[in-house]
């Protein structure tokens, strides 16, 4: 899952990206808000980060177009971190040993919400998946898919660009717990069905299913094409 943390304050910025990063996530940091409707459409993060008196300090409509709300499954606003320690701090002496990462873990406590399938939307890609009523599409075009593809393809997706070793795959769809190999060899079966599914929906359309061998799998829309330099030829 790729991250977009708006804050202006560098060293929190720095500590929160450490702890998230360590936790698993690729974290992007943006100083200021009115820099966050370019970076959503340069980055195409799953998850905006960010202080919601932030945006109202500073008079913004980052997402006033609807365009690019559309292209963020979910916005997690937080509060300063002053408020954000205040309850821990028992007396005037006492303030956390590591406000960063008390900050970071209340973060990752959310995220796991989010892992439990607590969000509407998710796009990858081509690929979009509708929790709220189970549904996918590929390129605009439904995508059929099994109660088990569409919860292998949220794990995936909720993991985007980043891949996801099979046992991990295994507990987290199944919920059982077994060796690299056997999960392998299920996923192999579930992981071919559904590629068989998306060139069915868009036939002309990039890959998004890739395989680490040895390793798991990741889905990953594809790049961008690269702009050209200034003063090109065409």
């Amino acid at each position: 899952m790729k991250i977009l943390l708006v804050q202006p304050d560098a060293s929190l910025a720095r500590g929160l990206r450490y702890y998230l990063q360590q936790a698993g996530y690729q974290v992007l940091v943006i100083p200021a808000v009115d820099a966050l409707a370019e970076a959503l459409k340069k980055e195409s993060p799953d998850l905006v980060i960010t202080a919601s008196d932030t945006i109202e300090i500073a008079g913004a409509r980052p997402l006033a177009d609807e365009g690019d709300l559309a292209r963020v499954p979910l916005i997690m606003p937080l509060p300063h971190l002053e408020r954000a320690i205040s309850g821990a701090a028992v007396g005037a002496d006492a303030t956390p040993p590591n406000p960063q990462r008390q900050l970071a873990e209340g973060i990752i406590a959310r995220l796991r919400q989010v892992r439990r399938g607590r969000i509407s939307r998710i796009r990858v890609g081509g690929l979009s998946l509708n929790f709220d009523r189970k549904r996918a599409s590929f390129y605009g075009n439904p995508l059929p898919l099994t109660p088990l593809q569409f919860k292998l393809l949220s794990v995936l997706a909720l993991n985007s660009k980043r891949v996801v070793e099979y046992r991990d795959l295994l507990e987290q769809v199944w919920g059982i717990e077994g060796d690299a190999g056997e999960a392998r060899e299920l996923l192999k079966v579930h992981i071919n069905r559904i590629r068989q599914k998306l060139k069915a929906a868009a036939p002309e359309a990039p890959p998004h299913l890739h395989a680490a061998r040895g390793f798991g799998y990741m889905l990953a829309g594809p790049r961008p094409a690269p702009k050209p330099a200034a003063g090109g030829t065409a």
